[in-house]
């Protein structure tokens, strides 16, 4: 079984807020910029590769024994 999560937008606009999704740096950038210009919240849905997590907590961490 795999849960997918709610759809963050689709939430987000229920409760009427400004709901924008940033799948790049670029679309990520474009939302941070839209949101401090509008007025009121916004929810930005950044969707972002996690492949690099396990490196990165190694890093950090230490690597697994």
């Amino acid at each position: 079984m795999r849960y997918a999560g709610p759809e963050l937008l689709t939430l987000g606009r229920a409760f009427g807020i400004r709901a924008l999704a940033a799948t790049d740096e670029a679309t990520l950038h474009g939302a941070l910029i839209a949101a401090q210009t509008a007025p009121g919240p916004t929810l930005i849905d950044a969707r972002i590769d996690p492949s690099g997590y396990r490196r990165m907590l190694e890093i950090v961490r230490g690597a697994p024994k």
